[in-house]
């Protein structure tokens, strides 16, 4: 089975900016299942965000209102 992510890269950069907190077994693993969720839904929120607006096409904009969406219903 291929890698989909490097996995000691990713607990590279959690050591580095945690250095004296250890890191689980499967952390990095859940770590990224999380990231690849609040991804798709960082994703829907910009399309809607796209739609209400009435463009054709995606801007930095829609997604910086997005991002506050998609945080809040991570954040819980």
């Amino acid at each position: 089975m291929a890698k989909i992510y490097p996995r000691s890269t990713l607990k590279r950069i959690v050591k580095a900016h945690r250095p004296k907190h250890k890191i689980g077994r499967n952390v990095d693993t859940l770590m990224f299942l999380d990231l690849t969720v609040f991804m798709s839904k960082l994703i829907k929120e910009s399309k809607l965000q796209m739609r209400e607006s009435g463009e054709k096409s995606l801007r930095a904009i829609h997604v910086e209102k997005a991002t506050e969406r998609a945080l809040a219903e991570m954040h819980g």
